[in-house]
């Protein structure tokens, strides 16, 4: 099963994630991919030569594991709830 939300930001709480979970309830795993439609200036012009610059450099990062996020389900729901409270 496959679907896609489009929703603000602002209308995500428990109750959008208990839907999902229980939307998705047989399923063993699930991805989420989360998109902004705002770039945030985060999208440039760029010459071949700096995307492929900007590309080089991301591996290299991912190799030496700097600049990368990560969490489990876990830490990700206490990070939503801490959200929600705000």
């Amino acid at each position: 099963m496959e679907t896609i939300f489009r929703l603000k930001a602002t209308d995500l709480n428990l109750d959008f994630l208990k839907a999902i979970k229980s939307l998705f309830k047989n399923d063993n795993e699930i991805e989420v991919q989360i998109t902004s439609h705002s770039d945030f200036g985060i999208y440039k012009s760029e010459t071949q030569t700096e995307c492929n610059e900007r590309i080089e450099q991301s591996y290299a990062n991912l190799k030496k594991k700097r600049n990368i996020v990560s969490f489990t389900g876990e830490e990700f729901e206490a990070l939503t709830k801490k959200l929600i409270k705000k």
